[in-house]
């Protein structure tokens, strides 16, 4: 009995492990969309206020998303981590 315990402990981890991996993948994705459609609407004369309050927009909405999908709140931290990096990467090349 102790090994099947043993066993779906294991199981769970790995699952939790793969969905945040899909999760950073989702948001480095949606991130990188995101900036560049902001780079090709408003050009290089952006100010970094412009580019934060897209940031503040595109991450509320993936939050949400993610909330009704049910996803643990660790793991939508960890979401809009790697989207706020990532955008902020891609927006903010010269």
């Amino acid at each position: 009995m102790a090994a099947i315990v043993r066993n779906l402990y294991l199981g769970s981890e790995t699952m939790a492990v793969a969905r945040q991996g899909c999760l950073r993948n989702e948001a480095y994705d949606r991130a990188n969309r995101e900036a560049r459609l902001l780079l090709s609407a408003e050009g290089p004369g952006r100010s970094f206020r412009d580019v934060l309050e897209r940031l503040d927009r595109v991450v509320a909405d993936g939050r949400r998303e993610l909330a009704a999908r049910r996803v643990p709140a660790r793991d939508i931290e960890a979401w809009d981590t790697s989207c706020r990096i990532m955008f902020l990467l891609i927006a903010r090349r010269p």
